[in-house]
């Protein structure tokens, strides 16, 4: 018994002190949402004014450093990695102005939508849209071109109508249609490559309800129709679930009337979450996924119905994910979404033997705009969103880079926050402006202050000394 209690008690010390040591050591990176990519900055800077943040850039840029601007890293590709000095907004904050009259509001960089949503309802105002996920800072968001659903509304980068951005050089500049167009329309998508966004100035409406009305149909029937169905709301968006073909349509208007919770509102999220975690299991076992797929669409009914009338942050937020998970999304023109479909779908028939397709597909319409690194640029775009849980990266890869080569076929672009594939000598003959983009962030940052491997890969550039 003595000599049993070394062993013992060892194996217990060794169970308490191996995760303190990973807690530890985990605590000093930093990891993205996905959580594939760690990192661990050089320097952290998190400055609380813009002459901070202005002499932080003017001291990188005398020292030959490199800055990455970091919001809340809710992004599934390397933008927002540093590989050297990290400025995060994180206590640049709060909203500076709200002019209610004029429906405009102003807020810090640093500010999440979320925030600004519930700073601006007690004047009676909310934005005309929102992504799925609101924990995003505004910065970082119009920064990737983040956008919600609603073929007649825009991104979210077209709301701004004017913004305070600091160089590289650390010169503060106020940019609008009237004012330093160019820089104005280089920053709004402009990957954290042209500047520092500390001001942002966005278009508000009158605070509303959503009246959201949720139903199913088979695929083929959903293509047919979808012109009808797209333009039939304010909001609308599909989640395809591709063993049961079968498609949830989600529809919401903009409405008075007070808020109502859906008879299966609680169930579903409880449902939500179960299939959350049943998908994850079926990642090692792609054979079964059918099968397992089929019961909780059909008999399970994971895939709900109903109608609701919620506030926008309950309707446009979807339920919050407890396994981590990659995505790849690509915006096409409107007109190519049935046939990307499609091919999207012929892809996972031949690869559902190899690979698990346990998550939906994610449809949603964005009207177009003329900022010139948007996916949306010049014309009404769909994105099309795909994710997988799968042990395997060599598989979701290649799953990944057949559906990115069909969506390139059809013209598309990828989402900036997401996994893509494409080069610079690739990308640019998808971006009519792309070299008058270029221009202005060689105006704007002459040493490539703002540098990382994403932005070196993407605009194929060494850092200046």
């Amino acid at each position: 018994m003595v000599g049993k209690f070394p062993k013992a008690a060892s194996v217990l010390l060794l169970a308490v002190i191996i995760p303190l040591c990973l807690r530890y050591l985990r605590s000093h990176y930093l990891l993205n949402w996905e959580g594939r990519y760690e990192f661990r900055p050089t320097k952290i800077h998190q400055p609380s004014s813009v002459e901070q943040i202005a002499s932080i850039l003017r001291g990188a840029s005398l020292k030959g450093k490199t800055v990455t601007i970091v919001g809340s890293r809710h992004s599934w590709s390397d933008i927002a990695v540093p590989d050297d000095t990290m400025l995060s907004l994180e206590k640049y904050t709060g909203v500076v102005h709200i002019d209610k009259d004029r429906q405009l509001v102003t807020v810090r960089g640093g500010t999440t939508l979320e925030e600004i949503v519930i700073a601006i309802e007690a004047d009676g105002l909310a934005l005309p849209q929102l992504p799925s996920v609101s924990g995003q800072t505004i910065a970082g968001a119009i920064a990737t071109g983040t956008h919600g659903t609603g073929i007649k509304y825009g991104n979210l980068a077209t709301l701004v109508t004017a913004i305070e951005i600091v160089s590289g050089e650390g010169i503060v500049y106020r940019a609008s249609e009237n004012k330093n167009h160019d820089i104005f329309r280089t920053a709004l998508i402009g990957l954290g490559a042209v500047g520092v966004i500390t001001e942002v100035t966005i278009t508000c409406v009158p605070a509303f309800n959503l009246h959201e009305v949720i139903t199913l149909m088979p695929l083929q029937q959903c293509l047919q129709q979808l012109d009808d169905i797209v333009t039939s709301s304010d909001h609308v968006k599909l989640w395809l679930e591709f063993h049961t073909q079968q498609v949830q349509v989600y529809r919401s208007n903009k409405t008075t009337s007070p808020r109502r919770d859906s008879p299966t509102g609680f169930i579903f999220n409880l449902k939500f979450y179960v299939f959350e975690y049943a998908s994850y299991v079926m990642s090692w076992i792609p054979r079964l996924t059918g099968a397992v797929m089929w019961v909780s669409v059909n008999i399970f009914k994971c895939l709900r119905t109903g109608d609701s009338v919620g506030s926008p942050l309950e309707v446009f937020n979807i339920p919050h994910y407890f396994v981590r998970h990659p995505e790849l999304e690509y915006g096409v023109p409107y007109n190519a979404t049935a046939d990307l479909i499609r091919e999207l779908i012929a892809i996972k028939e031949d690869m559902k033997n190899e690979i698990s397709f346990n998550q939906i597909t994610e449809i949603r319409f964005v009207k177009g705009d003329d900022i010139w690194l948007s996916p949306a640029y010049g014309r009404d775009t769909t994105f099309i969103t795909v994710l997988t849980y799968n042990p395997s990266d060599v598989l979701m890869h290649r799953f990944f880079k057949r559906f990115a080569s069909s969506a390139i076929q059809h013209g598309g672009r990828p989402h900036w926050g997401k996994l893509f594939y494409e080069t610079e000598a690739e990308l640019r003959t998808r971006y009519l402006k792309w070299d008058e983009f270029m221009a202005v962030r060689e105006k704007m940052d002459p040493h490539r202050v703002f540098s990382n491997s994403f932005l070196r890969r993407l605009f194929h550039l060494s850092v200046k000394q």
